[in-house]
């Protein structure tokens, strides 16, 4: 009972990341690999549309030879992130084009423009969600980068480090 405690802390989650992290190195991954697959899986995992992410993962990855299972992994890791990004990335692209904000969250005004004219409000959302996607594509190969060379030398030295037997 007490092992199961413990398994949700920080210090025994981390030592869970960094046996996955160990055990795709042990694999054949280089820390490269790992690093690209998991920037990549953070960037694309965070796309501010709900359901297409795994695909555009899987997509992304079989040319780049990304280990399927270290990208997905990381893609479902960051849900909670892609939820919580979805919001600003819909109203920065409304910034980025100029567009008045289309109210997201209020409730009573959504339901009237609904009543209103439910095509000309589906056409304001599909418009926001591709507003927040051209923010996203700003913002991706930056924090992709940030990632990625963040990310290599730690692995570097976790590669490094010996194996505990």
């Amino acid at each position: 009972m007490a092992d199961n405690a413990a398994e949700g802390t920080p210090s025994t989650t981390r030592r869970g990341l960094t046996a996955r992290l160990r055990d795709w190195l042990s694999a054949g991954l280089t820390p490269h690999e790992l690093a690209l697959g998991m920037s990549l899986g953070v960037v694309i995992g965070c796309i501010p549309t709900l359901g297409f992410s795994t695909l555009i993962c899987a997509v992304v990855a079989h040319p780049l030879r990304i280990n399927q299972p270290l990208i997905q992994t990381v893609n479902f890791a960051v849900y909670p992130l892609q939820l919580a990004l979805l919001l600003p990335l819909w109203r920065a692209g409304e910034w980025m084009f100029g567009m008045a904000p289309v109210p997201l969250l209020d409730v009573a005004a959504l339901l009237e423009r609904i009543d209103l004219n439910p095509w000309q409000t589906l056409q304001d959302f599909i418009w926001v969600a591709a507003a927040g996607i051209a923010a996203w594509a700003v913002l991706a190969p930056l924090v992709g980068l940030l990632l990625y060379a963040s990310l290599r030398p730690l692995l570097q030295r976790l590669a490094k480090l010996p194996t505990a037997q």
